[in-house]
This record gives C-alpha cells, structure tokens and sequence, in this order.
C-alpha cells in the first residue's frame, strides 16, 4: 500500500519537525505539505527535510483558510501522478498513531471489510495554560480528559461563557480514506466524498492532538486563523467557530480570556487529575522521544546516515 498524507501548514515551526519525522517513520510513503506563508521558520525546516525525505512543498500563502479545496486538489494529484492507494489528510499538529505495526499495516486490517474511509478518534492533549514552558511541549502535553464532554450549544458564540475548555469536548474525529472514486475532502477533514457511494468504518487507529503547546503559539494560532476566516467569503460562519470565537475573545477581551477558553490552567489540571476527569496519557511523550520505525522503515537510511 503507498500511502501519501497531505498536509497544510502555517507558523508551526515548533511542531512540524516532529510531524515529519513520525509519519515518516511509521509508513508514510510519501507528503504533500502546502505552506500558507509562514514567517516563523517552518518554511526552512520543510526545505530541509525536502532534500532528504520524499517530501514536496508547494507555496500557497492564500492566508484564507481553504484547507479542503487545497488538500482535496493535492490528494486528487497524489493519487494521479505518484499512484497514492490511500490519502491521509492531517495537520502539523495531529499524530496518527498506529495499532498493527504501521500505519499502512492498520489501514489494510482496518479496511478489509471493504470500506473506502476510516474515522479514526483523536485524543487532544493540553498542560496547564499558565504552567511553565521550560520542556519541550511533548514532554509537556501529558493530559487529557477521561470522558469528553458534549460540544456545547451557544445562543452567542463569541460571549456565551463555557463550563469546560473546548479541549475537554468530544470533539470530531478525523478521516483518511482510499484515493480510487475520491472527489473531494471535506473542510477539516472529517469526512470525504466520491463518484460513487461507499462505505466507511471505524478505525483502531488513535489521533493525538496537541493544538495549544505554548501561550506564543496559541496567540499565534488564534490571530492568523482568525484574520484567514475573515477572508474567507466561502465557508459559512459556522466553520471552525472556535477559532472565530477565540480570535474575538482575543481582540475584545484580552488574551486570556481566549486561551482560558481553549485549555485549563494549571490550577484546573490539578483538580480535575484529582477528579478523575483529567488523566495522564504518555502514549506521544514515549513515541516521540523513542520513534518505533517499523521493519524495513529506517529514518537512518531515509536521511543516509546508515
């Protein structure tokens, strides 16, 4: 099975690194990663992995927010010019994590009823908001609610309070799916179509979420995705609506008052730990600082320093 992931990306400079190398060692065959115009230094890491790794970077500094037509065009031409089996979508910030050895190996047990798309769970991680950032954000991010919690329904989606951080919420799941009869990639990437009705089925695969790994960074997050939903004249207001929501907060009520609606404090950490509802998950902390390359597969080799 080739399998090729898409990715779009903006301003992820502290993540990125780790992205690639992971997927990279656990069966990727090949990445598509658009760029949006990134000025912190992602654009140099991708060139750098792009001499060495089967990684091609496209520029695309658009800054509007298109992330499904763009990855639906480059999974269509993945599948057309480099003979893709199956698409994974993902983002700078996402880790699929496989259950059978690699990632092919898990979409083919997971497929074999015949199923075009898998949705696959995605675990989101956080640390304390207010805690200190002296680790590196996967050494870090080693949280995670036990059960989430239903993705409220605001009357006012910008002023209405919350209970809980929106990384608490049972948030949607993500889809990777075969490149025959696909059509299009749905915005964020948790459903896909094509020419003819197909079925889909749940993945044993887990997706781990690591979406607020510093104060700079969610400020970062919440202003360039903010401003690009602005320009954005296609997407109905309901699309990434937390977003929208945080940029608001943000530019309205104080910088605070936006990441506090995103992730706990550390305060909050420590007495939901207490709780029950916050457990401790080191399933990426592990994987990231000891990757598992599947047989055959060797990031060594891949970088030819074995």
């Amino acid at each position: 099975m080739k399998l090729i992931m898409v990715m779009c990306v903006r301003d992820e400079h502290d993540v990125i690194a780790d992205n690639l190398r992971h997927h990279l060692d656990h069966g990727v065959a090949h990445m598509i990663v658009v760029d949006n115009g990134s000025v912190d230094g992602t654009r140099d890491i991708l060139a750098d992995f792009a001499q060495n790794a089967p990684i091609e970077v496209i520029d695309e500094p658009t800054y509007d927010f298109s992330q499904g037509r763009l990855m639906t065009q480059h999974a269509l031409r993945a599948r057309e010019e480099m003979g893709a089996d199956w698409i994974l979508p993902n983002d700078a910030d996402e880790f699929w994590v496989p259950h059978d050895g690699n990632l092919p190996h898990s979409i083919a047990a997971d497929s074999r009823d015949g199923a075009s798309i898998l949705y696959t769970k995605r675990y989101n991680l956080f640390a304390g908001w207010d805690a200190p950032e002296d680790a590196p954000w996967h050494e870090r991010m080693i949280y995670r609610v036990a059960t989430p919690f239903p993705i409220p329904k605001f009357d006012d989606v910008y002023r209405d309070p919350r209970q809980y951080p929106h990384f608490y919420c049972d948030l949607f799941g993500k889809v990777t799916m075969r490149a025959a009869g696909l059509k299009e990639i749905k915005q964020g990437f948790h459903h896909a179509f094509f020419d003819d009705e197909v079925t889909q089925s749940d993945s044993r695969m887990t997706i781990y979420h690591a979406p607020v790994r510093t104060r700079a960074q969610f400020e970062t997050k919440a202003s360039n995705g903010g401003t690009s939903l602005q320009r954005n004249t296609h997407l109905p207001q309901s699309t990434s609506w937390h977003i929208r929501r945080w940029y608001w907060r943000y530019d309205t009520l104080g910088f605070e008052a936006a990441i506090e609606d995103a992730i706990p404090s550390g305060a909050r950490v420590k007495e939901d730990l207490a709780s029950g509802t916050v457990v401790q998950d080191t399933t990426l902390r592990d994987l990231l600082a000891q990757p598992a390359a599947p047989k055959g597969f060797s990031l060594k080799r891949l970088f030819g320093l074995s």
